[in-house]
């Protein structure tokens, strides 16, 4: 059997969210990419967490969601009281101005800000010029700062799906 159909079958328990397709290339470099890749979700997560907590710190109400089909169904259930929606760009499932667009279908005044690693070569310069965009990786303060500006710094704590 090749290295990498007996290294997958060692390792497929480890995530149901990725597909684990390894060429032959040697267990340890494999399971090098292999941990590289989970250690940069991890992070994801982890700077999703302290954006959740820094904006809970100054008042505002924000929720994580997972994935953009989680977020859509939580914005949803949640019209009334969503101010702004804080959405990457490059998401797996669904991109992040396909989102927008369906956001905008359900209220179409909806506050949008984009963060992004990669925005300059996956969205539109039209897309680009309409909403706001944060460049990642990001810093707590800057993200307050843009929501504040964004929301013209309502006094009332609001919802965010984030």
């Amino acid at each position: 059997m090749p290295r990498s159909t007996e290294l997958s079958e060692r390792l497929s328990g480890l995530t149901r969210r990725h597909a684990l397709v390894l060429p032959d290339i040697g267990f340890h470099q494999a399971l090098g990419r292999l941990i590289q890749s989970i250690e940069r979700a991890e992070q994801e997560r982890i700077v999703l967490r302290l954006m959740k907590h820094a904006l809970e710190l100054h008042e505002y109400e924000a929720e994580l969601k997972s994935s953009a089909q989680a977020g859509l169904a939580y914005f949803e259930e949640n019209l009334a009281t969503t101010k702004l929606v804080i959405i990457d760009v490059l998401m797996p499932g669904m991109m992040g101005p396909e989102l927008v667009n369906r956001l905008r279908s359900l209220q179409p005044k909806i506050k949008v800000l984009f963060a992004s690693a990669y925005a300059l070569e996956i969205i539109d310069s039209e897309t680009q010029g309409t909403f706001p965009l944060l460049h990642k990786p990001l810093n707590p303060m800057q993200v307050i700062e843009k929501v504040r500006e964004i929301l013209a710094e309502d006094s009332q704590p609001i919802s965010m799906a984030a």
